[in-house]
């Protein structure tokens, strides 16, 4: 997570908060309002920073939230 709130900060994109989700492996990274041209640059630009480092570490990113069951 570090890693990525590095990448974050260094391409201008200001993170307000991050933290775990209720499911294993889910995380919620909080960012500051901006206009909206400014907002889906930065949308983008999240999603470039995670896929590049999800595939340095050999790992699989997925925006859609694991649903939990009544058994977890």
């Amino acid at each position: 997570m570090e890693e990525y709130l590095l990448a974050l900060q260094a391409a201008g994109v200001d993170s307000r908060f991050f933290h775990s989700e209720v499911a294993n492996y889910q995380e919620e990274i909080g960012v500051n309002c901006e206009k909206l041209l400014r907002a889906a640059d930065n949308l983008i630009i999240q999603r470039d920073i995670l896929k590049k480092l999800a595939k340095k570490h050999n790992l699989t990113v997925c925006w859609e939230p694991k649903l939990l069951n009544a058994y977890g």
